[in-house]
């Protein structure tokens, strides 16, 4: 009759390798780093280590190839894996402008540095009293809007906002204007203004730029039921 041939310690324990794939289980590590994953706990028995392999197949190791102290890290990790890392916060899109895209000067803003005249005297009366950003839908962009108010003596019109955004270095990121038409501001009064920066999704410095038109009114009109007292007649020459 042949002898039976009995599969060395190593060959069982490549195959345990090959049919215990890693899992969050309990896991056994032997004296050479290797990692195998048991269905349910494992259990010393004599000089042997009893197990489950994860079909449910009852399997064994000796206690002198598994190194225990190892094996209860790796199982109390196994059961505890770490939480995962936050992903990154999304990129924002920054658009850098060159001095070939500023546009030139126009008179307008050759004005507004130069000033009307009288204007370097009392300065400009319509100041931005207040403004906020709000980002435009779908991360297309940013929408800045305020209010402006009338600081002079007398009724304004004709008032424009330059609204330049700017990056942590200073440098020049995109310019709007607003508008405010021909709405005449009485002193002390407000009105306000809004410009969408389209695909700017990032700055950290605003600026604003406003000009306007004043003039005073030099007679009042007649109030309804309330007249006028007629001039005195001028004395006739003595002969």
């Amino acid at each position: 009759m042949a002898p039976r041939l009995r599969p060395t310690a190593g060959l069982a324990l490549a195959l345990l390798l090959l049919l215990a794939p890693l899992a969050a289980a309990d896991v056994l590590v032997t004296r050479d780093g290797a990692r195998i994953a048991t269905k349910g706990a494992w259990e010393v028995k004599g000089n042997q280590v009893l197990f489950h392999q994860p079909n449910g197949t009852l399997s064994a190791l000796r206690l002198a190839d598994v190194d225990l102290d190892a094996s209860t890290a790796a199982t109390e990790k196994a059961k505890n894996p770490p939480a995962p890392e936050p992903p990154p916060p999304p990129r924002q899109a920054r658009i850098r402008i060159t001095e070939r895209e500023i546009p030139p000067v126009t008179d307008l803003e050759e004005r507004m540095e130069a000033g009307e005249a009288g204007k370097e005297a009392r300065g400009e009366p319509l100041v931005v009293s207040a403004w906020d950003q709000v980002p435009i839908a779908d991360g297309a962009g940013v929408e800045i809007f305020g209010t402006v108010t009338n600081q002079g003596e007398a009724i304004v019109t004709a008032g424009t906002v330059v609204v330049s955004t700017f990056d942590e270095t200073g440098g020049l990121l995109a310019t709007e204007t607003a508008e405010l038409g021909s709405v005449a501001i009485p002193p002390g009064g407000k009105t306000d203004f809004r410009v969408a920066f389209h695909g700017l999704g990032y700055f950290t410095d605003v600026r604003f730029a406003v000009s306007s038109r004043g003039y005073r009114v030099l007679e009042k009109a007649p109030q309804a039921g309330v007249e006028e007292p007629e001039p005195e007649p001028e004395p006739e020459p003595e002969e």
